[in-house]
């Protein structure tokens, strides 16, 4: 499990493990990154964070609201090629992100001003630690009627870690057998799942993956 004293403390490989596919940024390029995105902020706006992942059910940020909200024209989809983290290189798996689509529930956080950087940085280690994600400002409507805009981290389809064929039927396998230092990737599924239910968000995609690991995971334990 990601906690904030690991992302403050730790390297990228210290915390994930070693990549087998692409690079770790350095820590310069990732606060360049984190400024750049600074700059371009909002006017008149607290810095709010768009949750689709693992953010929902581990957000490790200090936020003063948080509101169930919707991004409109993306859907969730393991489209990444995952070599760390819930992986190795030796057993790759797949990680979450976003490709376009009807639209996608999720829970928006807004950061105190008063800890913006410290909680950015944390962020950043974790969103931004390699070349896989995008920062962008999106606007979100929020529950309670409101439209804010929002830090979203999209897949970048130019990056060598990008895999189109996300459908549950091309990536429940892998899901399902492979692990790394933080855990299995089938964990990330099944917390995600949960997480999502909890917060009464559906999701079609996810509930059909979920479901095809368990059963996969299930037979095999029949079979042992």
């Amino acid at each position: 499990m990601l906690t904030r004293d690991i992302l403050s403390s730790a390297a990228p490989e210290e915390v994930f493990g070693r990549l087998g596919t692409g690079r770790y940024l350095s820590d310069d390029e990732r606060l360049a990154s984190m400024l750049e995105m600074l700059q371009s902020r909002p006017e008149g706006e607290g810095i709010w964070i768009f949750a689709y992942g693992s953010l929902i059910w581990n957000p490790a940020l200090e936020f003063d609201l948080s509101y169930r909200g919707v991004l409109k024209n993306w859907k969730r989809a393991f489209c990444m090629k995952l070599t760390a983290g819930r992986a190795t290189g030796d057993i790759p798996g797949r990680m979450l992100a976003l490709v376009p689509g009807a639209g996608t529930e999720g829970i928006a956080y807004r950061l105190r001003e008063s800890d913006l950087e410290q909680e950015l940085v944390v962020l950043w280690k974790r969103e931004m630690s390699t070349t896989s994600y995008i920062p962008k400002w999106e606007q979100v409507e929020l529950y309670n009627g409101e439209v804010i805009t929002a830090l979203v981290f999209f897949m970048s389809q130019n990056d060598a870690t990008f895999d189109c064929n996300y459908e549950s039927e091309s990536v429940a396998e892998c899901i399902a057998r492979a692990q790394g230092p933080l855990g299995t990737n089938a964990d990330y599924l099944h917390r995600l799942n949960n997480a999502l239910d909890e917060n009464n968000i559906t999701d079609e995609y996810i509930i059909k993956l979920s479901e095809k690991v368990a059963r996969m995971h299930a037979s095999k334990k029949h079979l042992q």
